[in-house]
C-alpha cells in the first residue's frame, strides 16, 4: 500500500464489472437504380440512395457507449498514464447516428 492510498482503494475488484459485448453496425447504404423505369428524355439515369452511420448497437452494456475511450487517469498532473484507467467507462459520448439521403442523375 502506497502512502496516498491509504484505504486501498487502488485495489483490484470485480464489484463495478460488467459485460461490454457489443455487436455494432457502423455503416450500411441501401440504394436502387432506377434505369428501366425511366421515360425522361434527356436523363440516363436516376439512382436513389439512403446511408446511415452508427446505424444500430446490440449490447446490453448499461452506460452510454461499450466502445468506451481510454484515459490517461492523471489525476496527479504529472503527465503519468495509469494501468488502473484501462477498460473504466469516463461516460464518453457515443458517436451521432446519422442519415444522409441521395439523388444521383445522369444526363
Amino acid at each position: 500500500m502506497s502512502v496516498d492510498d491509504r484505504n486501498g482503494n487502488r485495489r483490484p475488484s470485480t464489484r463495478f464489472l460488467e459485460d461490454g459485448s457489443y455487436l455494432r453496425i457502423r455503416n450500411i447504404t441501401l440504394g436502387y437504380n432506377f434505369k428501366e423505369l425511366l421515360k425522361w428524355d434527356g436523363i440516363s439515369g436516376l439512382r436513389l440512395y439512403v446511408t446511415a452511420q452508427n446505424a444500430l448497437t446490440f449490447t446490453k452494456y448499461p452506460g452510454l457507449d461499450p466502445e468506451i475511450q481510454a484515459n490517461a487517469n492523471d489525476t496527479r498532473g504529472l503527465g503519468l498514464s495509469s494501468d488502473l484507467a484501462v477498460g473504466i467507462d469516463w461516460g464518453t459520448v457515443p458517436a451521432p447516428r446519422t442519415f444522409i439521403a441521395g439523388l444521383k442523375l445522369e444526363f
